[in-house]
């Protein structure tokens, strides 16, 4: 009986290590064919394009206009929901703070879960908030 369990045991394990290194060959196999077929193509373009002389102007421009705080808020995004959102709310309080004070570069509109499943957002209440930001920014 152990010498059952044992030549089982060595049965699983080389099918095991047989099935790893045929998966690494044909997986090593697939990538060179890649690398091969890469290199006959075209090289890809640059995602990044030239800019025109006066937009480049304009970019440095208000780039030297910015404070420091500024430049580091404009890596920020924050979310909302688009929900109607009352100004005496604390939820419009915290929105406006992130426009005035942390000068947000943008904000994410989100969707909450509830027991009855995802609650999406209103259109014209989601387009109402997006104006009022656009403005206090």
């Amino acid at each position: 009986m152990e010498g059952r369990r044992v030549r089982f045991s060595l049965l699983i394990s080389v099918s095991i290590i047989f099935l790893m290194a045929h998966n690494a060959r044909s997986q090593s196999s697939t990538s060179a064919e890649k690398s091969a077929a890469g290199k006959s193509t075209v090289p890809p373009k640059s995602a990044m394009k030239k800019l025109l002389p006066a937009a480049n102007a304009w970019v440095e421009t208000t780039l030297r206009k910015m404070t420091v705080d500024e430049k580091i808020g404009q890596l920020l995004f924050t979310t909302y929901h688009g929900s109607l959102t009352a100004t005496d709310t604390a939820a419009y309080q915290q929105i406006m703070h992130d426009v005035n004070d942390l000068h947000v570069g943008g904000f994410i509109n989100i969707t909450h879960g509830s027991p009855l499943g995802v609650v999406k957002s209103q259109a014209y209440p989601t387009a109402v908030l997006n104006n009022q930001l656009q403005a206090k920014s």
